[in-house]
């Protein structure tokens, strides 16, 4: 996989959760920071086979300059990068990786229940955001 210009977002595409963060992000991002993708597309898949991202990954991803954040690491950090009132998200951090990620993780198993599942991948941007979508 080419270096990406700018760091990129993957998320579950049948999640509706996960697309109410996506279009959330994409209000967000005015210094069009992001680049986005699904867990499901092309692009994520050459990432698993060149053994940078764990195949039986199933949470946000974050991937920008060959790093690689997961679950609430990668919150953080997208946090970080939109940067104003989105870091205070960041409190969090004072407390361990493994409670954050256990967080996540209660969230993530319960969030088609919760939240409902899509049919088809709901990343179908317009032609305005044509060029933030890798695939």
């Amino acid at each position: 996989m080419e270096k990406p210009d700018k760091p990129i977002i993957f998320i579950d595409g049948y999640c509706n959760l996960c697309n109410g963060l996506l279009r959330r992000i994409l209000k967000l991002d005015k210094k069009n920071i992001f680049r986005f993708s699904s867990i499901q597309g092309e692009t994520f898949r050459i990432l698993m086979e060149s053994g940078e991202v764990s195949p039986d990954v199933d949470s946000v991803v974050l991937y920008d300059q060959k790093r690689v954040f997961i679950k609430s690491e990668a919150v953080f950090e997208i946090a970080r990068q939109l940067g104003g009132i989105h870091q205070s998200i960041r409190v969090f951090r004072v407390l361990p990786t493994s409670f954050n990620d256990a967080m996540y993780d209660l969230v993530a198993r319960y969030r088609y229940r919760i939240f409902g599942r899509r049919k088809h991948c709901g990343i179908m941007p317009g032609k305005a955001l044509k060029d933030k979508f890798l695939d």
